[in-house]
């Protein structure tokens, strides 16, 4: 329970015991939001996020920023559902960094999907905003990186990312009265997701 965790990390401040605490509250976060009381997980997500950073400072491992960019994520995904733009993206824009940095330094495909994944989310909250054209940089950006994925891994799961990255690109052209490149993106992201359904039944990839 919360309660033990937070027991055990007041009487053990080791690394393990403080991941156990962040962990703790992020469950009980996603159980909050399942449920509907943002601010409730929000809150719960914050906390985490204090000590993911603390943690993530003394040890600068790989391991640890990676806790800290999905504690940043967490709380910008509420802030974004919740309508506080600015704020999600500033953090989106942290975890875009880390992530940038692993995917340069690791080259997991992992990382890799996490930087296409987060330029979409910025991309989205700049289309509101009405920046445009830094929603189409994003997006532009996003659908290289997936295309490259894709290629590689050749995935329904790929192609799903790849499909969802498109939406968004062919959202913006339509709103951008781009009409016949919206329908091309559409059509393309219709195609991938086709078969994507098609090939989920016999791959787990």
């Amino acid at each position: 329970s919360l309660a033990i965790a937070r027991e055990l990390a007041a009487d053990d401040a080791s690394h393990g015991a403080r991941r156990a605490l962040f962990l703790s509250l992020s469950n009980l976060a996603t159980i909050d939001y399942r449920r509907g009381r943002l601010e409730d997980a929000l809150a719960m997500h914050e906390e985490s996020l204090a000590i993911r950073r603390e943690r993530a400072e003394e040890l600068g491992s790989d391991d640890a920023r990676h806790d800290l960019e999905n504690g940043l994520e967490c709380v910008a995904d509420i802030e974004h559902e919740l309508g506080r733009f600015e704020a999600a993206s500033h953090k989106y824009e942290e975890c875009l960094t880390i992530e940038r940095e692993l995917a340069e330094r690791l080259g997991t495909s992992a990382h890799r999907w996490s930087v296409a994944q987060l330029l979409r989310s910025i991309a989205d909250i700049e289309r509101n905003s009405g920046r445009r054209g830094a929603a189409l940089r994003r997006l532009e950006e996003a659908i290289g990186i997936a295309r490259g994925l894709g290629a590689e891994r050749g995935s329904p799961a790929s192609r799903r990312e790849l499909a969802a990255s498109l939406r968004a690109l062919g959202t913006l052209q339509e709103e951008r009265n781009e009409l016949d490149r919206a329908r091309a993106t559409y059509s393309e992201a219709l195609e991938l997701a086709r078969d994507s359904r098609g090939e989920s039944e016999d791959s787990t990839a």
